[in-house]
């Protein structure tokens, strides 16, 4: 039986420490800033798009939404990147 709501509270252990990267990611779709106490409602998650992670992954490296095809990685590696891919997908699920 799956929940309804998503919550640090009833995230599985291994998973916890991907929380905040969770809600930063949340907070860059919605324009709203979401607390590591927040609740998700699971429609919430299931409305993430690949645009939303995208831009979630270039702001977090490139430091803009939108890079250019010459933009070098400022903020991060290509294992941030695999991170932050797994810390998202774990709560999509």
């Amino acid at each position: 039986m799956q929940t309804e709501f998503i919550s640090w509270e009833n995230t599985p252990k291994f998973a916890k420490s991907y929380w905040s990267t969770l809600c930063q990611l949340m907070s860059l779709r919605d324009g709203v800033n979401y607390e590591n106490d927040h609740v998700f409602h699971r429609d919430e998650l299931l409305e993430l798009t690949p645009t939303d992670i995208c831009e979630f992954f270039s702001l977090r490296v490139y430091g803009t939404t939108t890079p250019g095809p010459d933009a070098k990685l400022q903020f991060g590696r290509s294992t941030s990147l695999e991170s932050y891919k797994k810390n998202s997908l774990l709560h999509a699920e």
